[in-house]
């Protein structure tokens, strides 16, 4: 197989989805060659069969037009090249170029992971041969392209160093803004400081959207209010290579998102041990019962966090090794297997 990957940013820095990088590096493994498309480039460190042509943010462009000129043109500079096409969330490049490769004959396969179903979903699922999602939960619309493929992550890398539950040691890893709902977070921790609860919360992650700006602002103010404050840090934006490390000096993994996705991090802490408590409902039935909160209050999700520091070791470790199992059936190995045999199937 010759493969064309397009999405969004490929670096392996990047805050967000410097993941992604990795998925490209185990697609080459498997594949003859990889061609990746993407709208920003920063650091790479890719196998010899990878070629990586970016539409130029990197260099400061924000023309959406020149972006999606430069797109077109390579699709005809690499005609020929590739005989598949994967997209990674970025459902405008199907909208651009879907029927240019349903023309041509090549079959194209859609990743979507997020609950919201759009216009332009609905578009670019009509050009793809394939749609592939984490879970039921996290691609909404009703088709019979559908696949449910579990979410790729780098497991081996998430060795479990036990934090000590000496105190709670909180963590929250990803974007800051209002959809992951920090400042309900904060408001556990109130809960938790009014129980004589000890804790110490550590959240990193960095604002993108002028929206995310704002509410970084509120945050910091609802900071200075709190009688706790030097025991909640925000230690802003890390490289995704950073964040086994981080995870390792953690207890408990929140997450208070009520997105409907499988949201990766959580998958993350899992395997690195972490015990995770979470609104967010695609891991209703996956995590164990203490560890879901289906009706958020602060003092709810403060119930629960209270039970885990509560309880013994035993029951501690059973709950990380039930959360460990849980995150190897999402291997990244295994799941880029499972898009190209799946890829290779469609005509």
């Amino acid at each position: 197989m010759r493969l064309l990957i397009v999405t969004q940013v490929l670096d392996l820095e990047d805050p967000i989805l410097g993941f992604f990088h990795a998925w490209v590096a185990e697609f080459a493994q498997k594949v003859e060659w990889v061609h990746v498309i993407c709208l920003y480039q920063g650091k790479l460190s890719l196998p010899s069969n990878v070629s990586v042509y970016s539409l130029g943010k990197e260099q400061g462009s924000k023309s959406r037009l020149l972006y999606a000129s430069r797109f077109l043109a390579l699709l005809i500079r690499l005609h020929r090249s590739y005989d598949r096409v994967f997209i990674h969330m970025n459902v405008e490049y199907l909208i651009l170029a879907g029927w240019w490769w349903r023309l041509q004959g090549i079959p194209t396969g859609l990743w979507y992971v997020h609950k919201a179903v759009t216009l332009r979903l609905r578009i670019a699922a009509s050009f793809a041969h394939i749609i592939f999602s984490s879970s039921k939960d996290s691609f909404r619309m009703t088709t019979a392209k559908l696949q449910i493929v579990g979410h790729g992550i780098e497991v081996a890398r998430y060795t479990y160093r036990p934090a000590p539950f000496s105190k709670l040691k909180l963590v929250t890893v990803g974007r800051i803004s209002e959809v992951k709902r920090i400042k309900e977070m904060l408001d556990v921790c109130d809960q938790l400081a009014r129980r004589d609860v000890p804790f110490e919360f550590s959240i990193y992650g960095t604002a993108i959207t002028p929206a995310d700006k704002l509410y970084l602002e509120g945050l910091m103010r609802e900071f200075t209010i709190r009688s706790y404050g030097n025991s909640v840090q925000l230690h802003g934006p890390v490289a995704h290579s950073e964040v086994p490390a981080i995870l390792s000096q953690a207890n408990v993994f929140l997450n208070l998102s009520r997105t409907g996705s499988m949201d990766k991090a959580i998958l993350e802490a899992m395997a690195a041990g972490v015990l995770p408590v979470t609104t967010n409902e695609a891991f209703a039935r996956i995590v164990p019962e203490v560890c879901f909160v289906s009706d958020y209050t602060p003092a709810e999700v403060a119930d629960r966090l209270a039970r885990i520091y509560a309880g013994s070791e035993v029951y501690r470790a059973q709950l990380r090794a039930e959360m460990q199992e849980e995150a190897q059936k999402h291997s990244l190995t295994a799941l880029i297997s499972t898009l190209i045999r799946r890829l290779e199937k469609v005509s």
